[in-house]
């Protein structure tokens, strides 16, 4: 009986403190976008090519692009009738089956609100606006870093691979995913250590993709140590606390540690070695898949560094 108490008191707590710290990155998230708006005006122009263009490739198609979709939004719109569910009876046969935990229970939390758009509908104006939101953030990252022609770039970034875009037309994770990294790389550039703890404790509750994250911001620690010869400590440790409150708050904790370890080395690791989505693609077929990008490339080296004969 106590330790039914205890469990009880246990998931109460951590229900609040959940709940508290959504509703703060929420009003962050929305504080953060409406400062880069007010920046720069031209954002906001761009933010609508961006959407019609997402848009317009979504509904080519009347239904879910994928499959993982509609797992993501009706996980979704369980969750906004029941609550944090304990067990996932559907999936029997997986690594759901035991100890059940939701790893990426923000992505759900951002899904529950296109579910009262109806789940098939909704879950393509997620993926618009995951799509959009990717693109300003790449836009922006841009301008903020002072490169010239940031729209021809981001656009060409938009068109350069089918198979690229497919992806990100998935209502998954993806989108969100490089936006995150992409504002990791800025929060270190502008050494914004709160802004950087903030982004992996997003990271850490959206997918169990945070490890790359975690690897970019230590070969930003090796390289500034390598060349400035700086010791900066805080390029660690604020994304650690982000990492241990990100786990921590999770409504699933502990049990989201051992469903984070069979994601990562069980699944992703070994499992998916023997997966058509993570082999790399035979030669010619990665340059055409990619023949966009190689074209300005190819212009860029030949001005850069022309051969000795037409010199």
């Amino acid at each position: 009986m106590q330790i039914i108490l205890f469990k009880s008191i246990f998931s109460t707590i951590f229900y609040n403190i959940y709940n508290f710290t959504m509703h703060l990155l929420h009003n962050i998230f929305i504080l953060l976008f409406l400062i880069i708006y007010l920046m720069n005006k031209k954002i906001i122009i761009a933010s609508i090519v961006f959407l019609i263009i997402s848009s317009i490739m979504q509904f080519t198609v009347p239904n879910i692009i994928g499959f993982d979709g509609y797992y993501h939004i009706k996980t979704a719109d369980i969750i906004k009738k029941e609550g944090f569910i304990k067990e996932f009876p559907w999936a029997k046969h997986t690594i759901f089956a035991d100890n059940y935990a939701d790893i990426q229970i923000l992505f759900r939390i951002l899904l529950i609100p296109f579910t009262f758009l109806g789940l098939e509908f909704g879950a393509k104006i997620a993926s618009i606006l995951f799509i959009t939101l990717l693109f300003i953030v790449f836009y922006w990252f841009l301008i903020e870093n002072k490169i010239k022609f940031p729209l021809f770039w981001t656009l060409l970034y938009l068109f350069t691979s089918a198979n690229l875009m497919n992806r990100f037309l998935l209502p998954r994770q993806m989108p969100l995913v490089i936006a995150l990294l992409i504002l990791t790389i800025y929060f270190l550039q502008r050494k914004k250590y709160l802004f950087l703890a903030l982004t992996t404790l997003i990271f850490v509750l959206l997918h169990s993709s945070f490890v790359f994250q975690l690897i970019l911001i230590l070969l930003y620690f090796i390289l500034e140590k390598i060349f400035s010869k700086k010791f900066d400590y805080k390029i660690l440790l604020y994304p650690f606390i982000g990492i241990i409150l990100g786990l921590v708050i999770n409504p699933y904790f502990p049990n989201n540690i051992s469903m984070l370890y069979t994601q990562i080395f069980n699944v992703n690791l070994i499992a998916n070695l023997f997966n058509v989505e993570w082999k790399p693609w035979p030669f010619f077929e990665f340059i055409k898949n990619n023949i966009l990008v190689f074209i300005p490339l190819r212009c860029f080296l030949q001005i850069n560094f022309p051969s000795k004969s037409r010199a």
